[in-house]
This record gives structure tokens, C-alpha cells and sequence, in this order.
């Protein structure tokens, strides 16, 4: 894989945690410790959207791979592969600590309730519709999800087609659930971003431009506060310029290789690592007595905690399923 692209997801997640560092940082024992609004609010809000860079990828890289597959089935079980081993993982630790532990909706919830919520959360729906959610940041594997699907609908009837009616009539109904799935869902317009730029030709892209293109995006984003179609479709052009530049150049840097490499496991394990790490920073009572320093070393604690945490999760699951993904597309 391209290194800068492996590059980016890890500076992708980096921002992600130091946003929610920021979280930390302004809730419970440390609520007064960092200003609510002002430039540090929205540097640190634009990591937030550190997701968003997550989204081109997938698109860019969704572009590339569905030719590899003889067929939808298959090409949505590889996809199948990919998310599911971590994040069952990850669902099963919290559906079955969630109840004793005080976890915001599942220690009150009924067997019944119980099973319920397992199943929609297994199916990737709160992100979308309106079921409790399990894990808070998994809302956006609900997107992925939803964009496999339609990418792998839009690409077999595309490859498939024929001069016919019915093609026509398949191409149409995929667009307008692209459509609509995009005014209802606007940061899905990142997916096809991601797209766009796998299908441009290759075109040079400064340094200056690419990076200044990231800065407008996340900046149009975190300023907004809330995505609407016109601030996504605006920050979605600088998006473009940004990736354009990812894909054309080389960067390369061991530490953030490998924070991309486990990004996906860290995306979904760093807040259950750093919960119980914020509860016994403020029981022992670095929060009151220094609350800079206890910030700063929560902050340092969690974040290795959560590197080791997605590396054995990348080692035993996600590289164990990217062996089973890869023999599938050999045979």
C-alpha cells in the first residue's frame, strides 16, 4: 500500500485521540482546565473529522479492489472480514462489562434489551437509525458499511452492463440512493471523494497546496460545528486537492506507518482505554493537586495503553483476517 497513505491514517488517528484528549480535558474533574471556545477549542474540535480523511481512503481504495472480486457476495464478505473481527471483539467486551460497569444505557437494560441492542449494534445500525449505540465512534462503520454496499452494487451493474432497459433502470436506482443516502448522510460525500481521485489522472500536487488543502478542510468542518450539504460540498473540493497530493507524492515515517497500521484497532479501543485511565487519575487526585501536569500525563498513559491495546488486536485479529481476505482472492 501507498506509504503516505498508511501515513495519513495514522495522522488521522493521532488527531482523532488528541480530540478526544480535549474531550477530557474540558468534562468531569477537569472541566475548567482548557477554554470552551476559542481557537484551541476548534484546532482541537477539528480532530473530529479526522474521520473524514478515513472516508476518502475507503472510497480510494474501494475503487481499486472490487475488479479483484469475481463477485458482490465476495467482494462484501472480504469487506465482511475487515471489520468485523475487532469490532465483535470490541462489542463483545462491552456488552458483556457494560452492565456491571456503569456504561450509559446497558446497565439498566433488560435481557431482553440486552439482546436487542447486540443485535442492531452487531448490524451496524445506530449509526444510521435511531438505536442506542453501543460503542459512541462506531457511528461511522455504519457509513462504510452502507458505502460498500452501494459501491459494490454501483460497480457490478457498471461492469456488467449492457445497452438494455434494465441496466438503465439499475444505474438510476443506485444513484439516487447515492443521492439521497448523501443529502441525509452528508460526510458520505467523502466517499467519493476518494473515489474521484482514484479515477483522475495523476496530476502533481504541491506540498504547500496539499497541506494547506487539509488545513481549509478539517478548519471548514470544525468551525461549522454541524455538517450541512453545502459546508461538506465545499470542504469535500479542498478534500479532493488533499488526497490528490496523498496518492502523488511519498511520505514516509515509521512511527506514523505504524500508528496507520493499527489506526483501525486504536480508532475503536483508545476511549475504553482512556475511560478507566481518567477514572483513577481523579481518584488519586492528580487532577486537583496538578491539573496541567495530570492532563498532560493522562494524556501520555492512554495514548500507549491504546497503542498496545490495538497491537495486539491488529496482531491476532486484523492481520489473521487480512491472511484469510487474501487467501480468498487467491483461489
Amino acid at each position: 500500500m501507498n506509504n503516505s497513505i498508511q501515513f495519513f491514517r495514522g495522522f488521522a488517528i493521532l488527531i482523532i485521540f488528541l480530540h478526544h484528549v480535549y474531550g477530557a480535558g474540558t468534562s468531569g474533574a477537569w472541566s475548567n482546565l482548557l477554554p470552551p471556545d476559542n481557537w484551541i477549542y476548534y484546532t482541537f474540535r477539528s480532530g473530529a473529522f479526522g474521520v473524514d480523511i478515513f472516508f476518502i481512503i475507503a472510497g480510494y481504495l474501494a475503487a481499486g479492489s472490487f475488479k479483484r472480486y469475481d463477485s458482490l457476495y465476495v467482494y462484501l464478505k472480504s469487506r465482511a472480514i475487515r471489520i468485523y473481527p475487532v469490532y465483535i471483539a470490541v462489542l463483545l467486551f462491552v456488552f458483556f462489562i457494560g452492565p456491571v460497569s456503569g456504561h450509559s444505557w446497558l446497565s439498566e437494560v433488560s435481557p431482553a434489551g440486552w439482546l436487542k441492542g447486540f443485535i442492531v449494534n452487531l448490524l451496524l445500525l445506530p449509526g444510521i437509525f435511531d438505536f442506542p449505540i453501543a460503542i459512541p465512534i462506531a457511528w461511522c462503520l455504519s457509513y462504510i458499511g452502507i458505502f460498500y454496499v452501494l459501491w459494490g452494487l454501483f460497480y457490478r451493474a457498471y461492469s456488467k452492463r449492457k445497452q438494455s432497459w434494465i441496466f438503465y433502470i439499475q444505474m438510476t436506482l443506485v444513484v439516487v440512493i447515492v443521492l439521497v443516502v448523501m443529502y441525509l448522510l452528508p460526510r458520505f460525500i467523502y466517499f467519493i471523494v476518494g473515489i474521484a481521485v482514484y479515477y483522475s489522472p495523476q496530476q502533481k500536487v504541491s506540498s504547500w497546496a496539499g497541506s494547506i488543502s487539509l488545513v481549509v478542510m478539517l478548519s471548514l468542518l470544525s468551525v461549522a460545528r454541524i455538517c450541512y450539504v453545502p459546508i461538506v460540498l465545499v470542504s469535500s473540493v479542498f478534500g479532493y486537492v488533499f488526497f490528490l497530493w496523498v496518492v502523488n507524492t511519498r511520505i514516509s515515517n515509521g512511527v506514523m506507518t505504524f500508528l496507520g497500521n493499527i489506526s483501525y484497532s486504536f480508532f475503536l479501543a483508545h476511549t475504553f482505554i482512556m475511560y478507566p485511565v481518567k477514572v483513577i487519575f481523579v481518584r488519586t487526585g492528580i487532577t486537583i493537586d496538578h491539573p496541567y501536569s495530570g492532563l498532560a500525563l493522562y494524556s501520555i498513559v492512554s495514548f500507549f495503553l491504546s497503542v498496545f491495546a490495538a497491537w495486539v488486536l491488529y496482531t491476532f485479529l486484523e492481520n489473521r483476517s487480512l491472511r484469510v481476505r487474501l487467501a480468498e482472492q487467491r483461489n
